[in-house]
């Protein structure tokens, strides 16, 4: 593990910031030890699994965010993935690979490619969530099916949703929909809070759950309207999963023979993402038109601000 961390750290210091391979060989080789450099996450056949669907299936164009606000952009849903520095806590590997993972769950689903017809009422329903079920896969499930990983997170987090649930008698793993019940049962109203809240620190645990619940509305707003003049994300098919089914649909795709992913696939897809991650810098005009001319002008996408204003 510690050699994994150790590549990640040195890939990081040599990369100004969006991650570009020349081959689909070469990007499949080096983006799971670069997502998950904790080697028992990615050794895990769901997690394995999971990796491979995204990277196979959907072809993120990855990058190491410039801050929190560009980490976290909502960009994961259109395969443009901004991933962290490996500093500071996510110096961690188990912490860092729980963090890419959480948006590789994300990077799962199906997110709407046109806005129209589609009420916001609807759209923030969507949004709530999926961000509810990538939060349980990587705050919650992960640790009943890697039980070693809780104690490599301590002292980085001290207190999480799981010490409650294991403290409540929740030792078997509930089911995708039983934990998305109960969370948001608990985040609604204050009516759990005597079973979910008995410690002054599961406040902070609270708090921590529910900082994407609450008061995003006008900002997953906003951002319909911006994703209305990206005319990149229509005319792009990409295989997805479903929030409820993943688990399942996962595992039926890792009884299948791995897919391969060609280099003409790689090739449209890489080129498809990085015409996105201009649109959403406001500079789609520029954007290249073909794999060559985006190689030739990989540097000029490290200028670009992935977020959406």
């Amino acid at each position: 593990m510690l050699n994994n961390l150790q590549k990640l750290q040195e890939f990081s210091a040599s990369c100004t910031k969006f991650i570009l391979f020349r081959t689909a060989v070469e990007y499949l080789e080096e983006m799971p030890l670069l997502l998950c450099p904790d080697s028992d996450i990615l050794a895990h056949p769901l997690y394995s699994t999971m990796v491979n669907f995204l990277l196979r299936e959907k072809t993120p164009l990855f990058y190491f965010a410039e801050d929190e606000k560009e980490r976290v952009g909502f960009t994961t849903s259109y395969s443009v993935i901004g991933l962290a520095r490996p500093q500071g806590h996510h110096a961690n590997p188990t912490m860092f690979s729980l963090m890419s993972l959480h948006e590789a769950v994300h990077g799962l689903f199906e997110y709407p490619r046109t806005i129209e017809g589609m009420s916001s009422g609807r759209y923030d329903e969507s949004m709530i969530v999926r961000e509810a079920v990538a939060s349980n896969a990587t705050e919650v499930f992960v640790h009943y099916d890697i039980p070693s990983l809780r104690e490599r997170l301590r002292d980085i987090l001290p207190r999480i949703w799981f010490d409650i649930l294991q403290e409540l008698g929740y030792f078997k793993r509930p089911t995708i929909t039983q934990l998305l019940d109960i969370r948001r049962a608990w985040l609604d109203s204050d009516a759990f809070d005597y079973l979910f809240c008995r410690k002054p620190e599961d406040q902070v645990v609270a708090q921590f759950m529910g900082r994407w619940r609450n008061g995003n509305e006008r900002y997953w707003h906003k951002r319909m309207q911006k994703l209305r003049s990206l005319p990149t994300l229509a005319g792009c098919t990409v295989n997805s999963l479903g929030p409820f089914t993943y688990e399942e649909q996962l595992h039926v795709y890792q009884q299948e023979p791995l897919k391969a992913l060609g280099q003409d696939q790689y090739e449209r897809l890489q080129v498809h993402h990085a015409r996105t991650a201009f649109a959403i810098a406001g500079r789609l005009q520029q954007a290249p038109a073909s794999f060559n001319e985006l190689w030739e002008r990989r540097e000029e996408l490290d200028g670009l601000r992935v977020v959406i204003e």
